[in-house]
C-alpha cells in the first residue's frame, strides 16, 4: 500500500483485501478439512479472516512506525 493513498483508495484496498482473506480462507479450509468444509462451518471463516485481518493491520502499522523506531533512541 503506498503512503500516498487517499481514503477512497484505501476502502477499495480494504474490500480487495477483505475478499481476498475471504477466498484464500475457503480454500485453506477445504483443503484441510474437505470439500465443502468451509462452507458447512462459517465460523471457521470468519476466525480466518479476523486473523488475516489482523496480521495484516499489525504489519500496516509495524510500516508505518518504522522511521519513528529507526529515529528513537535507546530507553536509559
Amino acid at each position: 500500500m503506498s503512503d500516498d493513498l487517499n481514503f477512497s483508495e484505501m476502502l477499495r484496498d480494504s474490500a480487495d483485501s477483505a475478499e481476498s482473506f475471504l477466498w484464500k480462507a475457503i480454500t485453506a479450509i477445504n483443503s484441510r478439512l474437505g470439500e465443502g468444509y468451509a462452507e458447512q462451518h462459517p465460523e471457521l471463516i470468519s476466525a480466518f479472516m479476523m486473523a488475516a485481518a489482523i496480521e495484516d493491520a499489525g504489519l500496516m502499522i509495524a510500516n508505518t512506525l518504522k522511521p519513528c523506531i529507526n529515529n528513537s533512541r535507546p530507553l536509559e
